[in-house]
């Protein structure tokens, strides 16, 4: 049903109410006209495996309805979507929760060292994270940095 909403408010509302509240999230102008030239030139690949994308599974309802995409085309590959979508992550977490009944009693012997693990690979996401964005940062500015006048 979300999807439906999304994709009737892409189609009778359009570009501007997405970018009106998109501000909040981080949709610009730009980056809606670059996801709208993906969504045309993908389409209905862009449905299906866009739902499997944390983000963009939101988005893409949105943009179907921007561009116009047929409903009778766009209902069916959404459905097909959230069924494998589902589908997938109900299997996955039967076979996960069989796993960690074979793995729960060595963790909860060694609970703390478990923790400290768990707690060291999120520092370390975070840390290469914000490595990652001032190395961007950092090759943004010298390739923006105009060139000099002698």
């Amino acid at each position: 049903m979300g999807s439906a909403i999304a994709y009737m408010i892409g189609r009778y509302l359009g570009r501007p109410i997405v970018l009106y509240f998109g501000k909040y999230i981080g949709i610009t102008g730009p980056r809606l006209d670059s996801a709208n030239a993906r969504f045309q030139k993908y389409e209905s690949a862009v449905v299906v495996i866009g739902k499997f994308i944390a983000g963009i599974r939101i988005l893409i309802p949105y943009l179907a309805g921007i561009n116009r995409m047929r409903p009778i085309l766009f209902f069916p590959l959404n459905i097909l979507a959230a069924v494998v979508w589902a589908g997938t992550f109900l299997i996955a977490g039967r076979y996960i929760g069989k796993l960690f009944v074979h793995v729960w009693p060595f963790l909860k012997g060694h609970i703390v060292l478990s923790i400290l693990l768990c707690l060291l690979l999120i520092a370390l996401f975070v840390a290469f994270r914000i490595w990652e964005h001032r190395h961007q940062k950092r090759a943004e500015g010298d390739f923006k940095s105009p060139p000099e006048n002698k």
